[in-house]
């Protein structure tokens, strides 16, 4: 009997050993998702800033920025690839109006590429995965009308393709409208894009594309009821793998805020809500869960997160300065949050740890 306990012994000993392990682990979190494209980069006195993974941000600048360019946007798929935009209005001789960096180690090195243009006010970029993406190339504005180019990458951006020109002078077939300010650009896969923007018509602007930016058709969405005074601005929507997504509008002469919803990939838009108590003193700023499930917005005042269907309204206390420019919201996991300030010299943001309640001055590279 001894003998036989002794051989049991080690056994034993083994399974509790893995018992107590399992156990552990079983209290061990899974490491946090890193925040999507939309969430996990911004810009600020002209550098570009990646969140690095552990609740701060590096800076990441390209350094190789040509005399006379300024960085307009950046744009980082995950914690590796990325990509910026810098661009000079004023190009001499055959010097390239913009160029585009890519890096695919996280903004250690960055790849450049010069794409020539007669002019160029600064562009508006997507990307759907490491190598296909576009480019919304701003032209030129001229009473209440603006000309834009897409380009589109296939090789992730080391070679670009003019695929739609809408110029005072001169148009492809099928392109966007001359009429109206555009605004941004967005694509849900190689073929689905649109392109946001305001007129003066009192009806919502959206074109969308279904040939990867060949060709363009402005889309039918519907107003909301009772604004005559109407003046939308429509941001570009996003639109996720499951066929759901949702499109921002906001509207200047009601102050209304206005939030549409899709389930058939875009074909359709249909107004959810419409009714937000916004203050109008300061920039409306907005975020979309990676799945589209949820919203949160603000207007310095109060925190309106939509969960289940239903927004939830919290006072935020102190309320955001008004005076300092803030132009981008991110979260980079449900309650941690970030407000961008822009401007020449702004060289802090402001943190949350309660999903938008409270605020805090942090270093931009904190």
């Amino acid at each position: 009997m001894r003998g036989n306990v002794k051989k049991i012994a080690p056994i034993l000993a083994i399974l509790c050993l893995f018992a107590l392990v399992w156990r552990l682990a079983g209290n061990i979190a899974p490491p946090a998702a890193y925040p999507g494209k939309y969430d996990n980069s911004f810009m600020q006195g002209g550098k570009v800033y990646l969140y690095d993974g552990n609740g701060g941000w590096r800076d990441v600048t390209p350094s190789a920025v040509p005399d006379g360019e300024t960085l307009e946007t950046a744009l980082f798929l995950d914690q590796n690839v990325g990509w910026a935009v810098s661009f000079n209005p004023y190009p001499t001789g055959d010097a390239a109006s913009f160029t585009i960096y890519r890096t695919a180690d996280g903004g250690a090195d960055w790849a450049s590429a010069g794409v020539p243009a007669d002019w160029c006010g600064g562009a508006d970029m997507d990307f759907i995965d490491a190598d296909r993406g576009w480019l919304l190339v701003h032209l030129g504005v001229a009473c209440g009308s603006e000309g834009v180019a897409v380009m589109r990458t296939t090789d992730g951006g080391e070679t670009w393709e003019t695929v739609s020109v809408t110029d005072f002078d001169k148009n492809t077939a099928g392109c966007i409208g001359i009429g109206g300010d555009k605004n941004g650009i967005s694509f849900s896969d190689a073929n689905n894009g649109w392109v946001g923007g305001s007129d003066a018509s009192g009806l919502i602007y959206l074109w969308a594309t279904h040939d990867g930016g060949y060709t363009w058709q402005k889309q039918d969405v519907p107003a909301a009821d009772g604004m005559p005074d109407a003046f939308y601005i429509t941001y570009p929507p996003q639109v996720y793998p499951n066929g759901h997504g949702i499109l921002y509008i906001c509207d200047t002469g009601t102050m209304r805020t206005l939030f549409y919803a899709t389930d058939d990939s875009g074909e359709t838009w249909a107004l959810f809500s419409d009714n937000l108590p916004v203050s109008g003193r300061m920039q409306t700023l907005y975020r979309f869960s990676p799945d589209g499930k949820s919203v949160r917005m603000t207007d310095g005042v109060s925190m309106f997160t939509l969960l289940g269907g239903k927004w939830d309204i919290s006072a935020i206390n102190p309320l955001l300065p008004d005076d300092i420019g803030i132009y981008k919201m991110v979260f980079t996991d449900e309650k941690t949050g970030w407000l961008i300030p822009g401007g020449e010299g702004a060289d802090y943001i402001l943190k949350t740890a309660d999903g938008g309640k409270t605020w805090t001055e942090v270093a931009n590279t904190g």
